[in-house]
């Protein structure tokens, strides 16, 4: 029988872009992400959320969550509260 050595190991930290959607940015958002990234930002006014196209799909951001901008740059929202205690602004 083989033996396993299982290793610890650290995620690396990585630093990424986050803008929070709120009703104040709502428009410059839109304008800013779509002419600044291939997949297209969509504001659905009814909800008030947006929405994007990700690698896993469709994804929604209501007001109050945040849009990542990975370091590949891909985007995806995120939970407020997830973003709260996962990131530190730098």
């Amino acid at each position: 029988m083989a033996k396993i050595q299982m290793l610890i190991v650290k995620k690396k930290p990585v630093k990424v872009k986050a803008i929070q959607v709120t009703k104040a940015n709502i428009y410059d958002l839109l304008t800013w992400f779509n002419a600044n990234y291939k997949r297209k930002l969509i504001y659905y006014a009814q909800g008030e959320r947006f929405c994007i196209q990700t690698l896993e799909g469709t994804m929604c951001a209501p007001l109050g969550d945040y849009i990542i901008i990975g370091v590949k740059g891909e985007a995806y929202p995120i939970k407020r509260e997830i973003f709260e205690s996962t990131y530190d602004i730098v």
